[in-house]
């Protein structure tokens, strides 16, 4: 599901959007969905999956979307654990030689 205030502020009445890949700038066309309980619960349904099968992300990765008012497009960027960790590690190092 989306997020109630993305939904209310950007995606609105929208039926469709972009999920694009920022590791690989590949686009998934995505249909919005709404929910009969709700007009403001909305979701995406394939187009995520496909997303998940391409990329593989694994308890631990992280997520991060940005989407830009007005855009049809949802950047979503997964970071890995390792990479993170990594990261991390670098910088104490650098801090603590």
């Amino acid at each position: 599901h989306l997020p109630f205030q993305l939904v209310r502020k950007v995606i609105k009445k929208r039926t469709r959007v972009y999920i694009t890949s920022m590791m690989n700038l590949h686009n998934y066309g995505a249909k919005i969905k709404t929910a009969s309980r709700d007009p403001f619960e909305k979701y995406i349904g394939r187009a995520w999956y496909r997303f998940l099968d391409d990329h593989n992300p694994r308890v631990g990765d992280l997520l991060v979307f940005n989407m830009y008012h007005p855009s049809d497009y949802i950047n979503v960027k997964l970071i890995r654990e390792r990479d993170r960790r990594d990261n991390y590690h670098q910088k104490l190092n650098r801090r603590y030689p």
